[in-house]
């Protein structure tokens, strides 16, 4: 306030020079006409000039005040009017608390300062002295500080993130389906989370189910009847899903048994081949390779199942070890259920169909003397040309045996995220392409991998194409 009031002292001193300048001048312009309207008549012709820019805003504690800034030195004019500023200046102050501001009015722009006015800014700006102040004066001098106004504390809208689709587990290319039928499943682009590398830990793999229907409405559709007049339409699948397998953490078996002529045959092969299989496998100790192992394990229950002379099953066996720290899987499989593994978005065929009317299979069948008409699909009215029991055929020599196909070994990675094992009835429906697809479909609803493949069964199920029981073995890696 005292750069104020020095402020203030300079302006009347340098009005008052000027009020002299002007009355000389007016003198020498007009030294017989002292008239005030003249005088006046003049002041309105002239334009106003600026005291001083506009006022600069300081915080004093917490109480805004607006406080102009060191005004530009007035100087004398040589016009003959009075000095006419655009804002004069005001003061005001409320009690009892220390809320002074210093303004610059803009209702009074234009109007002209004189003597008196300044005279009274002044006296006001006196009085403040006798008025109280909280805190004091003092203080408010050796605290004060210009600091910048803070943004305010808003909280940012809850915008919720974009939706950046996961890392490409599905690929956007569907394969053909293998019945010129079947219908494609449309295709969601979802994604499972990436496989955990096998180094960080204990598991094998991440979960798995195993689930399947008898499906009457397609043994309905397909026109399907009892084995005995009068007799009820039978569930003949069977399947195995265990890891750990035995309580053995380095260890998963998964298989599909579709039996056909009855459900006894499948039902032993469930009971036979795991037993059969664990016990070879504890024999030969750290392998490499289950080829062998898994020839002798098909052959003996083969043997065992002497019983079932005209009944049989189809038989698909996946296998995943650990040896020396990485993953293994194999398959050997005889029918035509099939498995699919999913390595970095593509379907990869596990097992090989065996029907007549597979070429391999025809080209088999006539190698040792089976006679084929050119569009034969069954060899003795039986669908597949291996599987297991049906030693009624294979002991007349009619071409159906029980050695199986045996996949390579693959050693697994992150690119390998999920395995499907399923029967024919499946398969009638979908390639492992599309089957992959429909698989992960409801991903997205954040359901358990039980609850994807009892999905992906009931789902498939009620395509008109699926006529058979149906049978769903899936493996998160």
């Amino acid at each position: 306030m005292g750069t104020l009031r020095a402020q203030i002292h300079k302006c009347l001193e340098e009005l008052d020079q000027s009020r002299a300048e002007n009355e000389r001048l007016r003198m020498l312009i007009s030294p017989h006409s002292t008239s005030p309207t003249a005088t006046a008549s003049a002041a309105a012709a002239a334009p106003a000039t600026p005291l001083r820019p506009a006022p600069l805003t300081q915080f004093v504690g917490a109480t805004p005040v607006t406080a102009p800034p060191p005004a530009t030195p007035c100087t004398p004019k040589t016009r003959v009017t009075p000095l006419v500023v655009s804002s004069p200046l005001s003061v005001a102050a409320s009690e009892p608390f220390m809320e002074a501001s210093l303004t610059v009015s803009p209702t009074l722009e234009g109007s002209r300062l004189d003597l008196s006015d300044l005279q009274l800014a002044l006296d006001n700006l006196n009085n403040l002295d006798d008025l109280p102040l909280t805190p004091p004066r003092s203080a408010l001098h050796e605290e004060c500080t210009i600091e910048p106004i803070p943004p305010p504390d808003i909280p940012p809208p809850d915008i919720p993130p974009p939706d950046v689709p996961p890392p490409e587990f599905l690929s956007p290319a569907a394969a053909p389906l293998a019945s010129p039928h079947a219908q494609p499943t449309p295709f969601v682009d979802v994604s499972l989370p990436p496989a955990t590398p096998p180094d960080t830990v204990e598991a094998l793999i991440r979960d798995c189910h195993g689930c399947g229907d008898i499906n009457i409405a397609g043994l309905h559709r397909g026109k399907k009847k009892p084995l005995v007049a009068g007799g009820k339409l039978q569930m003949e699948d069977r399947h195995f899903c265990q890891y750990p397998w035995n309580g053995n953490k380095d260890r998963a078996l998964f298989c599909v048994f579709d039996g056909f002529a009855g459900k006894e045959a499948s039902q032993a092969a469930m009971k036979l081949l795991p037993k059969e299989l664990y016990k070879r496998m504890d024999a030969a100790g750290e392998v490499i390779d289950l080829t062998s192992i898994l020839c002798e394990v098909f052959a003996e229950v083969d043997r065992q199942m002497k019983s079932c002379e005209y009944m049989g099953s189809t038989c698909t066996v996946v296998v995943l070890w650990r040896v020396g720290g990485k993953r293994l899987l194999q398959a050997a499989n005889v029918g035509d259920s099939s498995a699919y593994l999913w390595r970095d978005g593509a379907a990869i065929h596990l097992s090989e169909p065996h029907k007549a009317t597979s070429p391999s299979e025809r080209q088999r069948l006539l190698s040792v003397g089976i006679k084929m008409e050119p569009k034969q699909t069954r060899i003795n009215g039986v669908a597949v040309s291996r599987a297991l029991g049906i030693h009624f055929i294979k002991e007349n020599s009619l071409g159906v045996i029980s050695s199986p196909f045996v996949s390579p070994v693959y050693t697994l990675t992150t690119a390998d995220t999920a395995l499907l094992v399923c029967s024919d009835g499946i398969w009638d429906v979908h390639t492992g392409g599309s089957a992959f697809k429909a698989v992960f479909a409801g991903h997205r609803d954040g359901g358990s991998v039980a609850a994807l493949a009892e999905r992906f069964l009931s789902t498939t199920a009620c395509n008109p194409h699926c006529q058979d029981n149906v049978t769903v073995v899936l493996a998160l890696l």
